[in-house]
């Protein structure tokens, strides 16, 4: 934990170019359906905006999630090694292709940002930066909406050869059941 008022999690690298940490819920819990929504959201910064890459959402169980090798089944935000744009992704098997858009939005480095998304039953999903709805991002409906059971994931990588860290200041998932 961090010294920070109301504590941050701290996901700290080793100093060797692509040495990370996984962080995933131990059990698939949130299964994206119609009727259901799926509300994430969480506030995080990093160290270094160019020089890694993170994962925060929803993704199967899966021992090494990093935006070089995605599990078959995703949705979250993303940043990849070597530039701060923030991408949005969701990624199903019954689609086989990762819909994955630039947000437009670049991640700096110890600035705190707030992100969220809402998967609409299986009809849509919207996306939130800062508390503001990100209209860049568009999804199609029973197509890349995984239709199985996810669980919740972070995923932070050193992109060099320094130790580096990924925050968590919070994180929100509810599902709701109509």
């Amino acid at each position: 934990m961090l010294d920070r008022v109301g504590g941050w999690l701290q996901l700290l690298t080793g100093a060797g170019d692509g040495n990370g940490v996984n962080l995933q819920q131990a059990h698939e819990t949130f299964l994206p359906a119609a009727n259901r929504d799926i509300h994430f959201g969480c506030r995080i910064e990093v160290t270094e905006a160019t020089q890694s890459y993170f994962f925060a959402g929803l993704a199967i169980t899966d021992t090494d999630i990093d935006t070089g090798s995605l599990p078959a089944d995703i949705v979250g935000f993303a940043k990849t090694d070597g530039d701060a744009n923030l991408d949005f992704l969701c990624q199903s098997t019954v689609s086989g292709a990762v819909a994955q858009t630039d947000t437009g939005v670049d991640i700096a480095a110890d600035t705190a940002i707030e992100l969220g998304f809402w998967i609409n039953g299986i009809t849509d999903v919207h996306t939130y930066i800062n508390g503001a709805e990100d209209t860049t991002f568009a999804v199609a409906a029973n197509t890349d909406i995984p239709v199985t059971e996810m669980a919740l994931a972070f995923s932070f990588r050193t992109g060099d050869n320094f130790v580096e860290s990924l925050k968590i200041d919070w994180y929100s998932i509810i599902q709701n059941y109509v």
